[in-house]
């Protein structure tokens, strides 16, 4: 298969990546009932800022960011923001 110019992806890898991929769709799926501001921090969120830069772009306080953060990962059923999908 490779030495024909085809891509090899172990099987394991291949499930692990398609399961990431669909609970970051979900993610941003559930953002909808999300306050204005909450979708401001998600969008920036998103590009990867830090909660400190985040916060200097939209004039609030870091913990402010913070709030808005715990509430967007509690509606897109995320524990993290890496697992939140990154735009190309």
């Amino acid at each position: 298969m490779i030495l024909a110019g085809g891509l090899y992806i172990p099987e394991g890898l291949l499930s692990y990546i398609t399961l990431k991929k669909s609970k970051s769709e979900h993610a941003v799926q559930h953002t909808e009932h999300l306050t204005g501001r909450q979708r401001e921090v998600f969008s920036l969120l998103r590009t990867g800022l830090s909660n400190k830069a985040i916060a200097r772009e939209l004039s609030i306080s870091e913990a402010t960011v913070k709030a808005h953060v715990t509430i967007i990962l509690r509606s897109c059923g995320v524990s993290s923001r890496t697992q939140l999908q990154y735009p190309k």
